[in-house]
């Protein structure tokens, strides 16, 4: 059996048994048949997860791109097939004049993943920033072959399940509020990293979505601010467009061809010309009056080759954010002199406001900040990320089970405590047999 990786190409893993499942009588029969497909059974579609999370050695892996269908529309809510993607259906929903509350960049997703999985995007006052906090009812097939459908008239089990990441049963088919097109303006707006963080009081204050794209190394940062708007006229659909063909092919190939010159002097002087004229270009070209945000999703190649790219994120407490984001530019040229590494891609952030609605929710306890180092996957990043996870361990920050790499089991334990432990609790209840219990849940739950 050949291996499979995931789409950054950062882990692989070679199943026993890999299949695909069209219907939920199909998965029933994956599911309860251990001879034929032997555990632990994992379900997987487009494979963006940057931690192995779906992968396993000598069980059975299962594709649910088949189950892509969209079952229902209704005014306020989506029903679809857990393996349709999150892109095709955001254009299903858009020909309603709706759009989901929260716009993802990655389209690659599952529906099945996004709702028992952590994601994100920044928050507009008043919505949520974790997309799951959005799904109100998901089916699925648990380990003994019943098909169950939990919903929010189940609280403490969609609390559980938003955080569940395959662990309860395979996901079916799932439920997600959406709302009609409320089309936003886009700028961003460039500054020193000090007047970044002297400015972000006034920015988390303000009616928009703050992101932002950290230089560290020229000591810029590129605020992204998005707000709704009500301005006449028709929207502007290339400006995101354009944004998404650079962050999926320019960025990550000029990032990589810049690592593999010779000579630190060459490769930092190239990389600070790449940096100011990706600044200049966000600010000069990336920005309209009125967009649709569901342009800002991308449908990434399946094959990107040398496109691929990887990231970490962790969410860190709003309280205290402007002293741990000088302490990670310090640490990133520590870590520099120090082993020589370096990613020529970007750093990123998003502010998330609080939600406790996912077991696991890195913002269970106030608003965050995230920071998103990314890379492309390039010799050092492994290390690179081990030293940062310690780093934003130490300083309250949670991570994604599902988007922080290389993450420990104490790690885990120190950032979730009982959290996690209820988790390990449930999930054994639900699958005593370890039916869906891979190896990298297997090590993270030790």
């Amino acid at each position: 059996m050949p291996s499979i990786h995931n789409w950054a190409n950062t882990y692989s893993a070679t199943p026993a048994v890999v299949t695909e499942a069209r219907t939920t009588e199909e998965l029933v029969a994956i599911v309860t048949d251990t001879t034929t497909y032997p555990s632990p059974v994992r379900a997987f579609g487009s494979n963006h997860s940057t931690t192995p999370c779906a992968l396993v050695d000598g069980g059975t892996m299962v594709n649910t791109w088949p189950m892509n269908r969209v079952l229902e529309i209704g005014p306020d809510y989506v029903r679809v097939q857990a393996g349709a993607l999150f892109i095709d259906v955001s254009k299903a929903l858009e020909r309603h004049g709706l759009e989901f509350c929260v716009q993802l960049q990655i389209g690659n997703a599952t529906m099945g993943s996004i709702a028992c999985c952590a994601s994100k995007d920044g928050s507009y006052p008043g919505v949520f920033g974790q997309a799951s906090a959005y799904c109100t009812s998901m089916t699925l097939v648990t380990a003994d072959g019943r098909v169950v459908t939990l919903d929010e008239s189940q609280p403490a089990l969609m609390r559980l399940a938003r955080s569940s990441n395959g662990l309860l049963g395979i996901v079916t088919e799932v439920t997600f509020r959406v709302r009609p097109i409320r089309p936003i303006a886009l700028r961003h707006e460039s500054m020193n990293i000090e007047r970044f963080l002297e400015k972000l009081p006034d920015l988390l204050a303000s009616e928009s979505s703050i992101a932002y794209y950290l230089f560290p190394w020229i000591g810029k940062v590129i605020v992204q601010v998005r707000t709704p708007t009500d301005a006449p006229g028709r929207p502007n659909r290339f400006v995101w467009k354009l944004r998404n063909w650079a962050t999926a092919h320019i960025v990550p190939v000029a990032a990589r061809a810049i690592g593999h010159l010779p000579g630190r002097w060459l490769r930092s002087a190239l990389a600070g010309l790449f940096y100011r004229c990706a600044a200049l270009f966000l600010r000069a070209f990336i920005r309209s009056g009125k967009t649709h945000g569901c342009d800002q999703t991308m449908r990434y190649s399946h094959h990107p080759g040398i496109g691929r790219f990887t990231f970490s994120l962790w969410g860190f407490p709003r309280q205290g954010f402007e002293t741990v984001l000088r302490d990670y530019v310090d640490f990133l040229h520590e870590h520099y002199a120090r082993t020589g590494y370096r990613s020529y891609m970007l750093t990123v952030g998003y502010h998330v406001i609080r939600n406790d609605d996912a077991l696991l929710s890195y913002a269970a306890d106030s608003d965050v900040i995230t920071i998103d180092p990314t890379a492309a996957g390039e010799p050092g990043w492994d290390e690179f990320v081990d030293a940062f996870n310690a780093f934003c361990v130490s300083r309250g920050a949670k991570p994604l089970l599902n988007q922080t790499p290389r993450l420990t089991a104490a790690q885990a334990q120190q950032a979730f405590g009982d959290r996690l432990e209820e988790l390990k609790r449930r999930r054994a209840e639900w699958d005593p047999q370890d039916r869906f219990l891979g190896g990298f849940f297997r090590d993270l739950l030790a």
